[in-house]
């Protein structure tokens, strides 16, 4: 280990030029990490939008349920439209006016648009259907819960007996 040790030190020594041998390992490690980096993108599925409706589907049919003790309580929202997605974009202004290009990086999927924001659809009606509908308390209390965490008016709420 000795020799070896001494071998390493007395060819360093001996090796001209050792600046240009420490940027070419550096240059090395960095052209490896850009490339083992590379195809790694950054995307929004479409299934974000589904699952985001669904949860807050379950989750006010899991409070209904608690509000009114119907543990088969059902409920169904009507969504306002699908996902609005808000593309990066530059603007640039030349003598005929203004041009606007989208922003698109390159990713493992190909080309792809990068998407600043994403705006969910909002709910525009309820319907509850449970067994003790012809509760008033009940009725009001589900409704005021719907109203708040959907923020739609009561009219667009419909609390059902089921039969």
């Amino acid at each position: 280990m000795d020799k070896q040790k001494l071998t390493i030190k007395q060819w360093w020594k001996k090796l001209k030029y050792k600046e240009v041998i420490i940027a070419v390992i550096a240059v090395i490690i960095m052209l490896l990490i850009y490339f083992s980096s590379k195809g790694v993108s950054v995307s929004v599925t479409q299934n974000k939008t589904a699952d985001y409706c669904e949860d807050i589907q379950k989750q006010l049919c899991l409070a209904v349920s608690k509000i009114s003790g119907d543990e088969n309580a059902k409920v169904v929202i009507s969504w306002s439209s699908s996902p609005e997605k808000v593309l990066a974009h530059s603007e640039n202004s030349t003598s005929g006016g203004k041009s606007t290009n989208i922003t698109i990086v390159q990713g493992a999927n190909g080309s792809e648009p990068i998407i600043t924001k994403l705006i969910y659809p909002s709910a525009i009606g309820v319907a509850v259907v449970i067994n003790n509908a012809n509760d008033a308390f009940v009725k009001v209390e589900i409704m005021q819960m719907i109203m708040t965490v959907l923020d739609v008016s009561s009219d667009k709420i419909g609390v059902f007996n089921s039969k």
